[in-house]
């Protein structure tokens, strides 16, 4: 669903961004490399998507499968999963 109807790379990561902003919407807070940070949205970075997160007055620009979501659901596994699947 992510890429449906994309045309070209730009479009596709367009549509990832659109998909990691609605199906993270809830989540306030990531992992990542054992730290607990907030979440305050994703990114494009090139030809990727990232995360954008802060902890304290720090804020990082990480790659999506740097993260772990904390109480993550079933359906952000499946998307976690796809993205992994789409970039290799």
């Amino acid at each position: 669903m992510a890429t449906c109807d994309a045309y070209g790379e730009d479009e596709q990561i367009s549509g990832w961004l659109v998909c990691f902003e609605d199906v993270f919407k809830d989540v306030e807070e990531i992992e990542v490399l054992g730290e607990v940070v907030q979440l305050t949205g994703f990114d494009i970075v090139g030809t990727t998507v990232v995360a954008v997160c802060t902890k304290s007055k720090k804020k990082a620009r990480v790659t999506i499968d740097s993260i772990l979501p904390l109480g993550v659901t079933r359906t952000q596994k499946l998307w976690l999963r796809a993205w992994k699947s789409w970039q290799n």
